[in-house]
């Protein structure tokens, strides 16, 4: 269901003011145009204003890299696909009591980075911002990271239906050039009326 922004303006009035996150949309590498950069952006600075749950994680990702693929589906179907690249430090307040990467963090991150790279699809496809919400999140862990050390997250969508949207998340610690979780992400386009 596309919204407006206009229509996303009215359902969360207070935007903040820049943050890392909006900072890096615009310097991300990618084939993404300027318009779909900004959109992203602007859905970004929304979701990370407080008191919503996890901001302060979202607001310290980096955008890498945006790209829309086209054709990029493994049967060739020619659907487009939309990917993002995100990096992230380990740090303390990120951690469980035996310094390693939270499990409850590294689920919030396969949330927000999928629902960013669902936006940034919706952008492509579509000018304006679509609100969508979960239908189900699957986090399997694979390995720790550890304190201090960088995380590289990449975000790809699996389908984009009328209503239903699914993108997968892999994350790696960087210094130990392992695979530490991947992601499954499933949301749907609510009816406006039950916002």
């Amino acid at each position: 269901m596309a919204c407006a922004p206009n229509a996303l303006a009215a359902l969360f009035p207070t935007v903040p003011i820049m943050t890392k996150i909006t900072v890096s949309f615009l310097e991300a590498k990618g084939n993404i145009s300027e318009a779909a950069k900004n959109g992203v952006a602007e859905w970004s600075k929304v979701m990370c204003k407080a008191p919503y749950f996890a901001n302060d994680i979202l607001q310290n990702l980096e955008v890498i890299e945006m790209n829309i693929i086209e054709g990029g589906d493994e049967l060739g179907t020619g659907k487009k696909q939309a990917q993002m690249v995100f990096e992230l430090d380990v740090t303390e307040d990120l951690c469980n009591p035996i310094g390693s990467l939270h499990g409850g963090c590294t689920a919030a991150l396969v949330d927000q980075c999928t629902s960013m790279v669902i936006a940034l699809l919706s952008q492509y496809i579509s000018p304006g911002h679509d609100i969508h919400v979960s239908v189900a999140l699957n986090t399997t862990f694979h390995a720790p990271a550890m304190l201090g050390t960088r995380i590289r997250i990449i975000s790809t969508t699996v389908a984009s239906g009328k209503r239903l949207r699914t993108a997968k998340t892999e994350i790696y610690d960087q210094t130990r050039k392992s695979l530490v979780a991947t992601g499954l992400h499933i949301k749907i386009a609510p009816s406006m009326s039950k916002l």
